[in-house]
């Protein structure tokens, strides 16, 4: 068999500044980075939690990062919190605001675009305060900050344990397994289904199917015997 880990499971971080932003939701598109030429990217819900990061989108990112994360060690996450806009176009709307109410906090500034917690985190990040006036923002400072909005940068440690996982990622080699009959090629007569087996889905019920397909057809094969 091979080596088992969580899937389908919350991640932890060591960034500070995610605890300031605990119980907040949001839309997000996520990419892992550092996994070579092999692009993982999902767009979903995203949970911030004392933790770390969880939600839909970490969830079915994590079944294709956790084996990495566990043998190899953290992971770099890269967060767009307006994922149909671009870093030039996030900057140009800020231009377009900023230029139509210039005596505005920036705080207020990003309402409508950002949750107010998420704000405050990215002003913070990018250096300016809050409370500051729009005016007074610098061409290099929008664009920092616009960077950060389509970019968000999120150190990720490893999965939370088994205790949080929705399924198990590894078990029994399918190329040891009859597809048809889930019979074992390597112990003859004994059959194998579910998390039993080195498969797994994303969220959306795609493991219960195959826990129950899987099974139905083992069952109904040791009746037959």
């Amino acid at each position: 068999r091979t080596a088992l880990y969580p899937g389908l499971v919350a991640l932890e971080s060591d960034d500070r500044w995610i605890r300031d932003l605990q119980g907040v939701k949001v839309w997000a598109r996520v990419e892992a980075q550092g996994l070579g030429k092999a692009t993982v990217v999902d767009t979903d819900d995203l949970l911030f939690a004392k933790y770390g990061v969880s939600g839909f989108t970490i969830l079915n990112l994590s079944a294709r990062i956790v084996r990495h994360l566990r043998e190899e060690g953290p992971l770099s996450l890269l967060v767009s919190l307006l994922p149909d806009k671009s870093a030039e176009e996030v900057g140009e709307l800020l231009q377009t605001r900023w230029q139509r109410h210039p005596h505005r906090e920036l705080g207020l500034s990003l309402a409508g675009l950002l949750h107010a917690k998420v704000a405050r985190v990215l002003l913070a990040r990018a250096g300016l305060e809050a409370s500051a006036l729009v005016a007074g923002v610098s061409k290099r400072q929008r664009r920092e900050l616009a960077a950060l909005i389509t970019a968000l940068p999120i150190r990720v440690t490893g999965p939370r344990n088994f205790d949080y996982a929705e399924v198990t990622i590894g078990g029994i080699r399918t190329d040891e397994i009859d597809p048809h009959t889930l019979q074992s090629y390597v112990a003859p007569g004994l059959y194998f289904a579910g998390e039993m087996v080195d498969v797994h889905g994303d969220l959306g019920g795609y493991n219960f199917q195959w826990a129950w397909s899987s099974g139905f057809v083992a069952g109904g094969q040791v009746a037959t015997r």
